[in-house]
């Protein structure tokens, strides 16, 4: 049996499994009060299945708290400063690469105009909150008026419509502003190198500065 089980064992449970996160056992689901018609092997097995299927869900949550336990912020914005972003990102292609998922990342740089203020700032984050989906993080990039965006499961033509999208609501709301983009995508059956994806980013964003 698991290391561990046997001590929280209260001589009612009729199963128990444990959850396993990061290779070590993180918690126990156990089944004390189940009706005796309910019972066979089928029931182990689905039980099972459930626990390993929500054990990436459940490290997902947890590195995203570790995250933010430990992340430095621009006092006037609250977003996580550059070293930070790079720290995710290696971690969110590693865990792409173990689900076999995507994962997009997108530039932004305020080309105009040279020096916004914090509150101008503020205006735009909340407009593209207004579009953005809830899994997306963002934080500040390479120089002040760079930012980094990271999707989980977002493909190319997803990342592009997006791209568009806060385009027009930046431009419709934020007179005199030029926004240039640049992005991204890694699906998890490449290799995981997270200087891959963020390298084309920069590329992009580059070409459209000539």
């Amino acid at each position: 049996s698991e290391p561990g089980i046997e001590r929280l064992d209260d001589g009612q449970t009729i199963l128990a499994y444990p959850i396993i996160i990061r290779h070590r056992p993180w918690g126990v689901v156990s089944i004390e009060k189940m009706p005796f018609g309910k019972y066979n092997r089928n029931t182990e097995i689905l039980l099972q299945l459930v626990i390993r299927l929500s054990e990436p869900v459940l490290e997902r949550i947890i590195e995203q708290d570790e995250f933010f336990e430990t992340t430095e912020v621009n006092s006037h914005t609250g977003m996580p400063l550059y070293s930070q972003f790079i720290r995710k990102l290696n971690n969110a292609v590693q865990l792409t690469f173990q689900e076999k998922s995507s994962l997009s990342l997108i530039l932004l740089e305020i080309v105009h105009p040279p020096d916004p203020d914090p509150d101008q700032i503020t205006t735009m984050m909340t407009l593209m909150n207004q579009i953005l989906p809830q899994r997306t993080e963002i934080f500040h990039y390479k120089e002040k008026k760079q930012y980094a965006l990271l999707i989980d499961d977002m493909e190319e033509d997803g990342t592009s419509m997006l791209m568009l999208d806060l385009l027009g609501i930046l431009s419709m709301n934020m007179k005199g502003w030029e926004p240039i983009f640049g992005y991204g995508i890694y699906r998890g059956n490449e290799l995981p190198d997270p200087m891959l994806i963020l390298q084309k980013a920069e590329q992009l964003l580059e070409i459209q500065k000539v």
